[in-house]
């Protein structure tokens, strides 16, 4: 394993990143890894992500060796997640129609 030291600003962000967004992905370590330094904009190695993932009690969402099924938890709390999106997306096209028909009307 590569090991990789953080500095303390880089490793709250980590940490933060992987409360947040870990579970939600539901990919492998070594994937996460490479999303977050994308994400975070500084290098992360897999040894970053499965340590602190740990530390926090958040076990793996990719079961590890042979087939890779997302973790049922995992599924459900992404599934809140599109849930809670979709909620959100219905509330703004109902504001869209009321400000298009509430200029509609006004031009009269």
């Amino acid at each position: 394993m590569i090991k990789n030291n953080l500095n303390m600003i880089e490793n709250a962000r980590l940490v933060g990143y992987i409360e947040k967004n870990y579970k939600l992905f539901c990919i492998t370590d070594e994937a996460f890894a490479k999303k977050a330094e994308k994400d975070l904009g500084f290098h992360v190695v897999l040894g970053n992500v499965r340590t602190r993932r740990e530390a926090l009690g958040i076990e793996a969402t990719y079961e590890f060796g042979g087939a890779r099924k997302p973790r049922a938890d995992a599924v459900l709390q992404f599934q809140e997640y599109v849930a809670a999106l979709e909620k959100r997306i219905t509330a703004l096209e109902k504001v869209v129609m009321e400000l298009t028909m509430g200029g509609q009307k006004g031009s009269k």
